[in-house]
């Protein structure tokens, strides 16, 4: 079985196609602290396991409401 494994850090243009938000949207949250980031050499790197995780507790947190 053929299994694709989802890779632990993205860059903010391919984060952007994976999860479906603009790169203005992610630059924003990287500057303000809301999206799990590191940077190296100067380009920014999506923690995306932490980002899903975080996008997932969002979305409980709004259909508990």
């Amino acid at each position: 079985m053929n299994s694709v494994k989802t890779p632990k850090y993205l860059t903010i243009a391919e984060a952007s196609v994976y999860f479906g938000i603009s790169q203005y949207m992610l630059r924003k949250g990287i500057r303000n602290g809301t999206i799990p980031s590191t940077t190296i050499g100067g380009t920014y790197y999506i923690d995306i396991a932490a980002y899903q995780e975080q996008l997932d507790e969002d979305v409980k947190s709004r259909l508990r409401k």
